[in-house]
């Protein structure tokens, strides 16, 4: 899929965006606050996440470069949130108007950049229920692979012919939120794929993930 500043309405609405810096751990969005923007991810990463009835924080999804967040409706008239939304890395954003970005959608080539923002939308919507449904999960190695699987996919860059190195900190307690397992079983089950060499950590403290043994489990 290529990236969503080539999008008519989204390039079109950024030379005129201003830009916000947030550090590390900083709140974007809280739930249900009254937002009248938009925020496409210029460098770093965001997480969405929610608080459990017992008080933990729970990463239901992260947001790369070039992506657009919250998750809104493009018929509503407002784009207010539903989660949490955190600088994971420190972070800039293109904040955009969203009544603007109606505006624009309905002016330019409306049918044609509808369907690419919510082709992009869906297959987001379509990663959060899998990431959701990994909680289900028994097997704790399962859910491990299943949110490795995830960062290969769209948070990784290329490292060497055969690994991957995620694009930011990855922590134990980084992916215990990230599939409600505690961090001693998360230290765990990565000491067995380390062994196994389907991941390793490099001197600098990345992940490195192995792409060829990694796909082959999901294929398994």
């Amino acid at each position: 899929m290529g990236s969503i500043i080539n999008n008519p309405v989204v390039g079109a609405l950024i030379k005129s965006s201003t830009v916000r810096a947030y550090d590390k751990g900083q709140t974007i969005l809280y739930p249900d606050d009254s937002n009248v923007n938009l925020y496409l991810i210029k460098s770093g990463a965001v997480t969405m996440e929610a608080i459990t009835d017992a008080g933990e924080k729970k990463i239901l999804y992260i947001f790369g470069a070039s992506h657009m967040f919250p998750m809104v409706s493009f018929t509503e008239k407002s784009a207010s949130s539903s989660w949490f939304y955190t600088a994971l890395v420190d972070t800039e954003v293109y904040v955009v108007s969203y009544e603007a970005f109606m505006q624009e959608l309905k002016e330019i080539d409306g049918f044609t950049a509808y369907n690419t923002l919510l082709s992009q939308m869906l297959a987001e919507v379509h990663e959060l229920l899998l990431r959701i449904s990994d909680h289900t999960r028994t097997d704790s190695t399962e859910k491990i692979i299943s949110m490795l699987l995830f960062l290969l996919e769209h948070h990784t860059s290329r490292a060497s012919s055969n690994w991957r190195v995620v694009q930011f900190p990855v922590t134990h307690q980084f992916l215990a939120d990230m599939t409600g397992l505690t961090r001693e079983t998360v230290s765990l089950a990565l000491k067995i794929l380390a062994e196994k060499k389907l991941i390793r950590y490099h001197e600098k403290g990345k992940l490195e993930l192995n792409f060829t043994k990694l796909s082959n489990e999901r294929h398994a």
